[in-house]
């Protein structure tokens, strides 16, 4: 169990994860928008965006999708955002250290 614990925690390590990430949080914008475009293309033209608007038709399920998809797109950049930040404050930490301890040396 200690061995399958610390390869995940191996794997999962923010320096591995932070460069993929960001591509990922692309990807899912890159999709969002793709989405938001073929959602605004479905919704109806002329008499049946007004049976739309009065509630005597439905909406395309892309069109009830797309809020979704695209809070999703910003919940993964915010993640990215956090994960970059994370390891940037890890490193000045580090380097604050490291300074700590050469001044301490002399």
């Amino acid at each position: 169990m200690h061995d399958l614990l610390t390869q995940w925690i191996h794997r999962l390590h923010p320096k591995r994860i932070d460069p993929s990430i960001g591509v990922i949080a692309g990807l899912a914008s890159a999709v969002s928008v793709f989405v938001g475009f073929m959602a605004q293309k479905a919704l109806g033209h002329g008499w049946h965006r007004a049976f739309i608007a009065l509630h005597v038709a439905k909406k395309p399920l892309i069109a009830e999708l797309a809020p979704v998809i695209s809070g999703v797109a910003v919940g993964i950049a915010t993640a990215a955002a956090l994960v970059r930040f994370y390891n940037w404050c890890r490193e000045i930490r580090g380097s604050a250290d490291s300074a700590t301890r050469s001044c301490n040396k002399t």
